[in-house]
């Protein structure tokens, strides 16, 4: 991702465009984009300062406001679902993806995996043999 320009440059610009110089010359004078000079001087008139905004930084998941939560259910039913947390969630008012829910917790330590419920039979087949020569391919 791109950097912003320096302070020192968005000073100079402004200088330039207050001297009396058009934004489109001035753009070209300093081999940018016309757009940047435009929105920088529409910053400076708003802001009276050329300093850009934040550029990225950690935004805090609206999760964390039910973290306890969130431990309480997983702790009462280790089996339950991304979805089932969800519609839990969605009853107080919070919207999530299951995405964003799986991320927060393996943020805490707490996986989501499932576990079969019965154990693998011990006399049936528990996957298809492999085709034999001479076959077309299908298992049976």
């Amino acid at each position: 991702m791109p950097r912003p320009f320096s302070n020192d440059l968005r000073r100079k610009i402004v200088e330039t465009v207050e001297s009396g110089t058009s934004c489109r010359q001035t753009a070209g004078l300093f081999k940018v984009s016309v757009s940047f000079v435009i929105k920088l001087m529409q910053r400076v008139r708003a802001t009276g300062g050329v300093s850009p905004a934040q550029f990225g930084g950690y935004k805090v998941s609206p999760l964390a406001a039910h973290e306890a939560d969130l431990r309480r259910w997983v702790a009462e039913r280790s089996e339950i679902t991304l979805a089932e947390l969800q519609a839990l969630l969605l009853e107080r008012g919070t919207r999530t993806s299951p995405a964003a829910l799986a991320r927060f917790l393996g943020k805490l330590g707490l996986t989501r995996k499932k576990r079969w419920q019965e154990p693998p039979s011990k006399r049936a087949r528990t996957s298809p043999r492999p085709a034999g020569p001479g076959s077309n391919g299908s298992a049976g």
